[in-house]
């Protein structure tokens, strides 16, 4: 029986593995996470902007001042909602 790490050569002798594992390192969660949040906040400045063109009449209708309508579309694109921070 040889080690877990090993392979069985010719005549029954083991040679080490490489370690592969050193080799692949996985990207960094910042740069996975990178164009999924990137969409999010494009999606998020596309519907502030049709927030900001709703008529009063259904702002109303959603509970929403036009000035609070106005006063959100302003907000910059990386002002997110906090669980977004996450």
């Amino acid at each position: 029986m040889h080690p877990p790490n090993t392979i069985t050569m010719e005549y029954g002798k083991a040679t080490p593995m490489p370690n592969t594992a050193a080799l692949r390192r996985p990207a960094p969660r910042r740069r996975q996470a990178l164009l999924p949040r990137l969409f999010a906040l494009l999606s998020l400045r596309r519907q502030r902007g049709h927030l900001r063109d709703l008529p009063p009449h259904i702002l109303r209708d959603i509970g929403l001042l036009p000035e609070e309508a106005r006063a959100e579309a302003d907000r910059p694109i990386w002002d997110v909602p906090p669980y977004w921070r996450g």
